[in-house]
């Protein structure tokens, strides 16, 4: 995969709740909660990850989708902004839980999948991918990764989910 800048945000809380929290704090950015009020073009897929464990840090203050599992979990939405811009072209988000991130090139293994990206359903194929990379000695080098690319509005049939996994 090409490298690429995500607007992203990073939330406490269960998959599917922090999967709506986090669409929405994006969607802010791009629908000019930034400055300077500009619009920017909705691109797909949108990814959902985990991220690590929050660890606290005085006087502090990201968009993949990844399975937390049954006990919640950190989680980052994010959206790939369109290609034309830079870090530098790009308006400076508003909230500053929206953060822009730039990702080089990379290398994933994926498996596709129609219908909604559930928690089960996400568990599922994330399952049997790292099953499939293991027994093929396919090295893993990140964290899995959900993306959607369909608005809320597509009927399941039609809907295309991908479990992306970094690898060497």
């Amino acid at each position: 995969y090409a490298g690429h800048i995500r607007a992203e945000v990073t939330l406490e809380g269960e998959y599917r709740d922090t999967l709506y929290a986090g669409f929405r704090k994006v969607a802010d950015y791009i629908f000019g909660n930034n400055s300077p009020n500009a619009k920017i073009a909705m691109t797909a897929p949108v990814l959902q990850e985990e991220s690590a464990p929050s660890a606290k840090i005085a006087m502090t203050a990201p968009v993949l989708q990844e399975p937390a599992g049954e006990s919640g979990g950190r989680h980052t939405v994010s959206f790939i902004m369109p290609s034309e811009h830079t870090m530098d072209s790009l308006p400076r988000p508003n909230n500053p839980e929206v953060v822009l991130r730039e990702v080089p090139p990379h290398r994933m293994a994926a498996v596709a999948f129609a219908g909604y990206a559930t928690e089960g359903a996400v568990k599922k194929k994330t399952a049997a991918l790292l099953a499939a990379l293991a027994r093929d000695g396919v090295t893993v080098t990140g964290t899995p990764q959900t993306a959607q690319y369909n608005p809320p509005w597509t009927p399941p049939y039609m809907r295309k989910n991908e479990i992306l996994v970094p690898v060497e």
